[in-house]
């Protein structure tokens, strides 16, 4: 068995546990306690999307697996009002396969014919497919047979799309499906073998969300054969719950957490989880979790909590900008895409920049979302510092920070791929360079898309980076954020090094540049 499907079926032992406990097993606790176990393991149903709909259709795979793999009888007839759907297609689905009409199969099993009832026993067969109890022989004849009875021809098409993306992920992940060529091949072939034809082939965003959100395939190998750009990649995410729950909150800790909240900021938290899920609709109560946390930091009341989140979801737009543009002390995360196929990462305040990490596109592409996660954590820890925020920034929201951030620099790589290798560098107009101890700094004048900045940096990390058009001006802006924003750590004789770099490079660019240290 695949350790997903290993992980799988250990999490619905689980769930199946805690169903048969309850006095009152109803379809809707089945849902709501299948939605935590898969959370605290960090699963997504087989879908790849933690949407109500998916956790729907994922009672399916839970019956099944009681049903076939545990040989459960007399535990499924107590659990019947929860199973009630999967029991008329577990009766309905052998009668089909031999050849019965759609009508009569249901009609013996207690259903009529309906969209409804066919997208049921769709997901059915589906579950058993998966779990292995259903060959794709006689899931081919299925989908043949509902064609033959005038079943929705979208329904067919949706489920043979998602069929052929688990068989795609599968091929990957043993490595049968070595480049792009040989999987287009192999969609036309799933396409033909289910009953359908070129419409019925799986996008590659399709096969990228089961094959990295079931399969637990890296990112970086999924996208040597499948081509995924920023938005595909965001709704993918923003549908599935495990990273938020694996990298923000914990669902046990989420739980235990909320539980201790007074009325007021319980009440706040579900109103914050409310506005997020509707953003990002599979982590509203991880990232409000997150978002409660850092208001508290910041000295916030529950009304002043409600109130600042919805100024920063007002304008509405790109899900990620929105909840980025929540600002610490006036200081904001944001990312700048450069020419040199790389994303400077950084914090702003007003004319203020603190750059914080510079991520190749190819480095992020290599890393994934996750590990380039745990990169930016740990320098936006580092950035927090040197903006003298720390203690007014939660780690929860501070670990939210960092993978939407992950998310944006990974999304935006996977559209542009890596640098051509003459683009690797940024061009520095002008710059002072000095060796203080251990410690190199620099100041320099960079170009970028036709605006000009005046930077310091130290020890290779950016520090500080001011817009300019009177360069004696930002100047003494930089100098002033030097002072304000160095770590308490870094000895005076470094910022009196900076001083005099700053002062030199504004009288070689007067000479050099003439006119240049304006406009």
């Amino acid at each position: 068995m695949q350790p997903s499907r290993a992980r799988r079926v250990e999490a619905l032992i689980e769930f199946l546990s805690e169903l048969i406990g309850e006095e009152k097993p109803t379809r809707r606790r089945a849902r709501e306690l299948l939605v935590g176990v898969y959370a605290r393991h960090c699963l997504e149903p087989i879908t790849g999307t933690s949407t109500r709909s998916a956790f729907e259709r994922e009672l399916a795979v839970a019956y099944v697996l009681a049903e076939e793999g545990l040989g459960w009888s007399d535990e499924l007839e107590k659990l019947s009002p929860a199973f009630a759907k999967e029991r008329v297609c577990s009766g309905a689905l052998g009668p089909v396969l031999e050849g019965a009409s759609l009508a009569d199969a249901l009609g013996r099993a207690g259903a009529r014919p309906s969209r409804a009832w066919v997208a049921a026993l769709l997901g059915y067969a589906r579950a058993l497919h998966y779990l292995g109890y259903l060959g794709d022989y006689e899931l081919a004849e299925l989908f043949k047979a509902l064609a033959r009875a005038g079943a929705d021809a979208e329904l067919l098409r949706f489920n043979r799309k998602l069929v052929a993306s688990h068989k795609l992920a599968q091929l990957i992940a043993s490595g049968s499906i070595t480049d792009r060529r040989a999987k287009e091949n192999k969609k036309r072939v799933l396409a033909l073998l289910f009953g359908g034809g070129r419409e019925d082939k799986p996008s590659d965003a399709l096969v990228w969300r089961i094959a990295v959100n079931v399969y637990g395939i890296k990112e970086r190998e999924a996208l040597k054969l499948l081509s995924v750009g920023r938005a595909s990649l965001l709704h993918a995410v923003t549908r599935a719950a495990s990273p938020w729950y694996c990298f923000v909150a914990p669902y046990r800790e989420l739980e235990e957490t909320v539980s201790r909240l007074d009325p007021l900021w319980q009440q706040a938290y579900g109103v914050a989880a409310a506005r997020v899920g509707a953003l990002i609709p599979a982590a509203g109560i991880p990232i409000a979790l997150a978002l409660l946390e850092q208001a508290v930091a910041e000295g916030l009341d529950p009304d002043g909590f409600v109130a600042k989140l919805e100024e920063s979801l007002r304008t509405g737009g790109d899900p990620i900008e929105l909840l980025l543009s929540w600002g610490v002390g006036g200081w904001k995360p944001s990312i700048l895409p450069l020419p040199s196929h790389s994303f400077e990462v950084r914090l702003v305040r007003k004319h203020e920049m603190i750059v914080f990490d510079r991520v190749p596109a190819e480095e992020a592409l290599e890393a994934g979302v996750r590990r380039a996660a745990e990169r930016l954590r740990a320098k936006l820890e580092e950035a927090v510092t040197t903006a003298r925020l720390r203690g007014k920034v939660a780690e929860r929201w501070l670990r939210a920070v960092a993978l939407l951030l992950a998310l944006e620099v990974f999304g935006r790589a996977c559209e542009i791929g890596p640098a051509p290798a003459e683009h690797r560098r940024p061009a520095g107009t002008l710059a002072e360079r000095a060796k203080v101890g251990d410690a190199e700094i620099a100041v320099e004048i960079v170009r970028r898309r036709g605006r000009k900045y005046l930077a310091a940096s130290i020890s290779g990390k950016r520090v500080v980076a001011v817009r300019f058009g009177d360069l004696k001006r930002a100047a003494e802006k930089v100098a002033r954020a030097l002072d304000k924003n160095l770590p308490k750590s870094v000895k005076p004789e470094v910022k009196a090094e900076f001083q005099r770099l700053l002062q030199k490079l504004v009288e070689r660019a007067a000479k050099e540049l003439g006119g240049g240290t304006q406009g």
